[in-house]
């Protein structure tokens, strides 16, 4: 069975970054370590091509797994890289990915979304798109190395992917960075920022998350809507109170907390798509949504926990009036009765806590 490989380019001379940038680090991993785990663990066969300081770049690698393909002609532009890769194929593989290792923080979710696209339709150019913008890496099929290797287009690789438009596929992603490259020193800043957030969505993530990949119910995303709302403004309230508070986190995950509504243990479910996306701070929040144990002391947590049980539908309500239904308990199991008397006693003792923080009542909030 045939597999599928990355070309990871690494040739070139980084002249705008100053410095060599496929050993510039973020994580505590080198921009071109970080990609070849990324691929590995995806199962996904590794060509490394290197040009520039080639010998001090195999000399670092961590991993020894690695098929190193030379450009010595590196310097007349990327193609003469891409060629070099698809040269170190073989006829092994159906397909590859192409990878400039200047797009380092490309989620390993999104490499996994490739693959089953290509899996499915083995024959296409396979695209990541994020917010409508295609992005990298791309996926081509192997039937395109002898037009690559027997071609050099004045618009490189892009010029022969054009030609065949009814090969184009297009996979929706919840990853920002597949858009993201690094030139210079600032943008190198502007990732090792958000790499402190790496596994919070933006506001734009966790929306493609609802619209393009859930398949979440318009009802439901206005319910996340207003537990959002509502778990800010609880949020700002205990950070004008001296709280430390990611009011990032607050927002995804009140956003997403009921990503898998309908599913048996929706909570549980929830957070395994979340943290199966690399967004595990959110998956630990959506996972307490519904029961807060004990020994979860984070406020993010308890911010979104309390804001969804003041929410009912896309109504703020109190607590009496959320749990009413427990007054009727001809339409509940005795089983079903505890386990929300349970959830009420646990979410008054949260709103008792937030009010003893702000010395106020949280209904104050939201006159």
């Amino acid at each position: 069975m045939k597999k599928l490989a990355a070309i990871i380019l690494a040739a070139g001379m980084s002249s705008r970054m100053t410095a060599f940038k496929p050993l510039l680090e973020v994580g505590g991993m080198t921009l071109v370590d970080r990609l070849i785990s990324i691929y590995q663990q995806n199962k996904v066969d590794i060509i490394l091509v290197t040009g520039w300081k080639n010998q001090e770049l195999a000399a670092t690698l961590k991993n020894n797994n690695v098929v190193i393909a030379d450009n010595p002609d590196f310097q007349q532009g990327m193609f003469t890289s891409v060629a070099a890769g698809v040269r170190a194929l073989g006829n092994n593989y159906s397909a590859f990915f192409i990878h400039p290792v200047d797009i380092p923080l490309v989620r390993p979710c999104a490499i996994r979304l490739l693959v089953t696209a290509h899996e499915q339709q083995a024959e296409r150019i396979i695209y990541p798109t994020y917010g409508g913008k295609r992005g990298h890496p791309v996926i081509v099929p192997a039937t395109l190395s002898s037009r690559i290797l027997a071609d050099k287009p004045e618009g490189g690789l892009r010029d022969i992917l054009a030609a065949y438009p009814q090969l184009a596929l297009d996979v929706k992603t919840a990853d920002r960075y597949i858009l993201f490259d690094i030139d210079t020193p600032q943008d190198y800043q502007e990732l090792l920022e958000g790499f402190t957030k790496y596994d919070i969505p933006t506001l734009e993530e966790s929306e493609v998350i609802l619209n393009d990949l859930g398949g979440v119910p318009q009802e439901i995303k206005k319910h996340g809507l207003k537990v959002a709302e509502t778990a800010m403004t609880i949020a700002r309230a205990l950070a004008a109170k001296g709280i430390c508070i990611d009011y990032d986190a607050v927002q995804a995950g009140a956003l997403l907390h009921d990503l898998a509504k309908g599913q048996r243990h929706h909570d549980q479910a929830g957070g395994e798509i979340l943290r199966e996306m690399g967004f595990g701070r959110i998956a630990d929040i959506v996972e307490v949504h519904t029961d807060l144990p004990p020994g979860i002391t984070d406020w993010e947590s308890k911010v979104v926990y309390l804001a969804d049980k003041l929410v009912k539908g896309t109504i703020l309500v109190n607590l009496a009036q959320r749990y009413a239904a427990v007054g009727r308990p001809f339409e509940l199991t005795p089983e079903i009765v505890s386990r929300i008397l349970t959830r009420r006693k646990r979410a008054e003792e949260i709103k008792q806590e937030f009010e003893t923080i702000l010395d106020s009542s949280l209904e104050q909030l939201f006159l």
